[in-house]
């Protein structure tokens, strides 16, 4: 939409300054722990925001280094850092939908020029999809959230929901340890 590019523009023209780090990168721990401060104040601000614990982006990070699949990207602007999000990228898909801002010099656009250089780097790795991860129509609790993604453009892809199938041998122990676990607590207590 014309407000989106004149917002990217804008931030571009005022000296925002973006970073990429990658999972290699020697401050790697630093800037997680930035992030999730990011995220928590973005939680907080929102009144419940909800957001994956510290230990699951640790996990995350460790499970893919040494790939190129995740790239952490940081916005900054007057030596302050006010944005950064998590970018996932395979062959042919690409989505940025861990993000974190605060509210320092919030008229730079920071989520725009965020999301803008997400998409740049898909559309230079040969993605062909970038997923936005979801919007929530019809919410005066989420208007913000949605418009911002929706003012990118593109095609908007309804899905039924999330469907779970565990590949991972210790989900699956874990899983039938619970199922075990509900059945003889029923048997004891009738």
């Amino acid at each position: 939409k014309k407000n989106t590019r004149y917002n990217i523009g804008y931030a571009e023209r005022k000296g925002e300054e973006v970073k990429t780090y990658s999972l290699e990168d020697e401050n790697i721990d630093e800037k997680l722990s930035e992030f999730y401060d990011l995220l928590e104040e973005m939680q907080e601000r929102s009144s419940g925001y909800p957001i994956r614990s510290k230990k699951y982006f640790k996990k995350l990070f460790k499970e893919f280094k040494g790939t190129d699949s995740i790239v952490l990207f940081e916005v900054s602007y007057k030596g302050d850092v006010i944005a950064m999000n998590i970018s996932e990228f395979t062959d042919v898909w690409a989505s940025s939908f861990y993000a974190g801002s605060n509210r320092l010099h919030r008229k730079v656009k920071a989520p725009y020029q965020l999301r803008w250089q997400s998409i740049k780097e898909a559309k230079e790795r040969g993605c062909k999809v970038y997923d936005f991860w979801g919007i929530i129509p019809d919410s005066k609790h989420h208007k913000g959230y949605s418009d911002h993604k929706l003012s990118f453009g593109g095609d908007r892809v309804d899905y039924v929901g999330i469907i779970r199938y565990s590949i991972v041998w210790k989900a699956y122990l874990y899983e039938m340890a619970i199922k075990f676990h509900q059945l003889t607590t029923r048997l004891v207590w009738r």
